[in-house]
């Protein structure tokens, strides 16, 4: 248990840690209605008093978790399984627990080390327990998982994670989905954090605006012109929650709609090369444009927004520290009292900025460790393809593998093709041989090679440099023995060859069997060998798929064999 189990969590450590912060803010927003005095009898007393063993306080913290009003909104389930709950209360009690009990007496916290906790902020009184204590205590075992479970790099952190036994055997898509899902749990964390961090500071407002209006010499004019600015300041603070809000949705829809964006744009020039897809995309790439130049200007007028009620803020906090010089020089009574409160909210101020600049590290850290896994795991199928194979071989052309009638039949069919890429008899005859070894349709190889480059052995495509038949990428070239500069340099019927091994590698590396190909299983390969075993190869939810959503036929936004199968059958003559 404890910082051992953490370190055996194939995730990044900053999830663990949002975990329990989240928890932290969640009872700030359930107690924000009572004074921190309620606060302390009602939780803090009952968890943290002389007596508790570790059992009992592991139990009293994991009943705690289990509290409805401590539900991540993320996925609508408690943010803490058993044995993270556990881990965490039991690496908490021993931190408080340093007089350890004598051999054979079981722990239990006693009085001294309750002082000690109470007085782990030095600003609340030095014996009384609040919750500014549990946060030291929190942000103290937080400070501890950091530093023995960061991991430093990016190149770190993937190795770690494919180094890791994944349960249905996909250890690269498993970590790509913890990284997305600690990303989306850290912008949330972020969120709550400024929200929670204005109604906190609001508490203490209110608390001044109360200390005021209670306070006889303070004259009623000002007591009236204070309540006012005060209410002034709870509906900015309102609005600019609201702002921030809806500033997240339209950024989230502005993303989404530029990646349809990109994506029309990559048919458009896929079309372009490929004279076979006769697709009209211009009504979609306007309707896209619109989309994106709207969301844009929708953004920055929120942005606006946000700005100018900052700046209505801050003024108004002003003519509130204004008042309360007046007020002070009225009752000298409650002076100290309203110092002190605003002592709070400048340390509350000081915090949420401080931890929303952590998360904001934390982000960075997430996307560059995802931008890496994302460039590995492309590269990673040609890896595993060269394992299988040797690129020095090459394919052995055996005339006795087709008929005459059936290259005929094949040739007959891409006649067009045939003569606008100089394919003569013998591609087709190759083409014929190779669909035999691989037990497949030769129309439906030719299918996805027209797909893929129209059936010109030399076309590249600038972004990434895949080229060829089957748009080798570099690292794919490396692995069959030649380059992509090379390839492009060959005849149609010479690439064939490694179009040949390609397949036959990468049947093999990936356990695609001895069985017919079907041409969901051609394009599978091409598209996502690491899953071409898969009907399903990826679904919306994935980077995989965001990248190649115009593969999804049927729009139901998953990518399976059957989508390639129908994008096979477009492309065939």
């Amino acid at each position: 248990m404890g910082i051992d189990m953490l370190r055996n969590v194939n995730i990044y450590w900053t999830s663990e840690i949002s975990s329990y912060i989240m928890v932290f803010i969640k009872l700030r927003e359930k107690h924000c209605e009572v004074t921190m005095q309620n606060f302390n009898i009602d939780f803090l007393k009952n968890l943290f008093k002389v007596g508790m063993t570790k059992a009992q306080f592991i139990n009293a913290y994991s009943e705690m978790c289990k509290n409805p009003d401590t539900t991540n909104e993320l996925d609508g389930v408690s943010i803490f399984d058993a044995d993270k709950t556990e881990s965490i209360a039991s690496d908490l009690f021993d931190m408080i627990n340093i007089n350890k009990a004598k051999e054979g007496e079981e722990d239990s916290l006693d009085a001294d080390e309750i002082k000690q906790f109470s007085n782990l902020d030095k600003t609340d009184g030095e014996d009384n327990m609040t919750d500014s204590d549990l946060k030291v205590l929190l942000n103290n075992y937080e400070q501890k998982v950091a530093s023995e479970n960061k991991i430093d790099t990016p190149e770190k952190m993937y190795k770690t994670a494919m180094s890791k036994e994944s349960p249905n055997g996909d250890s690269a898509n498993n970590y790509l989905q913890s990284l997305d899902h600690q990303i989306s749990s850290i912008e949330a964390l972020t969120t709550r954090r400024q929200e929670n961090s204005i109604q906190i500071m609001m508490n203490y407002h209110n608390e001044i605006n109360q200390l005021v209006q209670n306070d006889n010499n303070v004259s009623a004019d000002l007591k009236a012109k204070y309540a006012k600015e005060n209410e002034k300041l709870k509906k900015l603070n309102s609005e600019q929650s609201d702002i921030q809000a809806k500033i997240q949705n339209t950024q989230s829809e502005l993303d989404s709609a530029n990646a349809d964006y990109e994506n029309i744009q990559d048919n458009i020039e896929a079309a372009q090369n490929n004279p076979d897809d006769e697709t009209d995309y211009t009504s979609d790439y306007n309707n896209a444009q619109k989309t994106v130049d709207k969301l844009g200007k929708s953004l920055n007028s929120l942005q606006r927004k946000y700005s100018g009620n900052l700046r209505q803020i801050s003024t108004v906090s002003q003519n509130l520290k204004s008042y309360q010089r007046d007020i002070s020089a009225q009752s000298s009574s409650i002076k100290a009292k309203i110092e002190q409160i605003n002592k709070k909210i400048e340390m509350e101020q000081a915090s949420c900025t401080k931890d929303i600049e952590k998360y904001s590290q934390n982000l960075s850290d997430l996307r560059l460790a995802q931008t890496y896994a994302i460039n590995q795991i492309q590269t990673e199928s040609a890896a595993t393809a060269e394992s299988y194979g040797n690129g020095d071989d090459t394919y052995v052309f055996d005339e006795s593998n087709y008929s005459e009638e059936a290259v005929n039949a094949v040739e007959k069919r891409w006649a067009s093709k045939a003569k606008k890429n100089g394919l003569d008899h013998k591609f087709f005859a190759k083409v014929v041989a190779i669909s035999k070894d691989l037990k497949c349709d030769p129309n439906e190889l030719l299918g996805v090679m027209n797909s893929e480059c129209g059936l010109n052995a030399s076309a590249r495509n600038s972004n990434g440099g895949a080229t060829g038949l089957i748009q080798f990428m570099p690292r794919t070239a490396k692995a069959l023995g030649t380059s992509t500069d090379k390839l492009a340099k060959m005849s149609a019927y010479d690439q064939l060859d490694y179009v040949a091994k390609f397949y036959k590698m990468n049947k093999k590396a990936y356990k695609m069997g001895d069985g017919p190909m079907s041409a969901g299983d051609l394009y599978s390969l091409v598209f996502l060998p690491g899953r071409a075993n898969r009907n399903v190869l990826t679904s919306s939810n994935e980077l995989y798929y965001k990248a190649n959503a115009g593969l999804d036929m049927d729009g139901d936004g998953k990518i399976t064999k059957a989508d390639l199968n129908r994008r096979v059958h477009k492309f065939m003559v």
